[in-house]
């Protein structure tokens, strides 16, 4: 029964014709992992049958194995359905988007009648300049929800009419100056860093009107950063979040 107990608490990894156990802490630790197998660079993702698996959610009492050929791959996640196809993901984005309007989004979110009708996790609220949002975690989804407010103040309707298009140059096209200048105001690293912090494969930015655009504008530039940068990339696997964008009711935010 002892030695049963200590198994619950190690990792199986197996690569070619080796295998070791490992602490669950060792076989979270790339460096440790590129040691042990005598790899030419660290792994970046662990496979459970044909399930890829970031080292960050690997658990205690499983197996996984060491794919053949992983050096300087990034794999490609394929989804078996658009987000928007998703009923749960967007059932998320919308009580995410109505709940970051109340005064106290999550206790909207943990009222019985409510929590019913959604995954949501855990949220918490957070304010940059006059834009008042709301981060909310499902952990069935894997999924950061970054849910904006939309128009309810004398400043929110000051940014809706600053209609000015605005040209930047990391993009084609102009975005509509209040927009751009609210979704400026919030550093996106900022929800990199949230996200890779609980091991999340998505992201979601939401919202309703002025807070759709908002959140569109935001998504944009998560996707800028992702792809252009090695900043946001984990430093154990080389993957970083897919950015989705879901609105409800939202104003073009460009052209």
């Amino acid at each position: 029964a002892e030695e049963s107990n200590e198994d619950q608490h190690l990792v199986l990894v197996s690569f070619k014709e080796e295998e070791f156990e490992f602490s669950l802490e060792d076989a979270k630790d790339a460096s440790t992992l590129q040691e042990c197998f005598d790899l030419a660079e660290q792994p970046k993702f662990l496979l459970e049958g044909k399930r890829m698996v970031k080292l960050c959610n690997i658990k205690a009492g499983s197996s996984y194995k060491l794919p053949t050929k992983f050096e300087n791959e990034v794999p490609i996640q394929t989804k078996s359905e658009p987000i928007g196809a998703d009923v749960e993901q967007v059932k998320n984005a919308l009580y995410c988007s109505k709940a970051v309007y109340k005064e106290n989004p999550v206790a909207f979110l943990n009222r019985v009648e409510i929590k019913l009708l959604h995954s949501i996790d855990s949220a918490i609220v957070s304010k940059f300049g006059p834009q008042k949002l709301l981060l909310a975690i499902s952990e069935t989804k894997k999924t950061l929800y970054v849910a904006y407010r939309g128009s309810k103040t004398v400043q929110d309707w000051k940014t809706n009419i600053n209609l000015t298009l605005q040209k930047k140059s990391c993009y084609p096209g102009k975005c509509h100056n209040g927009f751009m200048d609210r979704a400026e105001e919030i550093p996106v690293t900022y929800f990199l860093d949230f996200a890779k912090e609980h091991c999340l494969e998505n992201i979601v930015t939401c919202g309703h009107s002025l807070g759709g655009a908002v959140s569109a504008v935001t998504a944009l530039n998560l996707l800028h950063l992702t792809q252009d940068s090695d900043r946001s990339r984990d430093e154990n696997t080389g993957l970083f979040p897919d950015i989705f964008n879901i609105t409800f009711g939202a104003p073009y935010f460009g052209n």
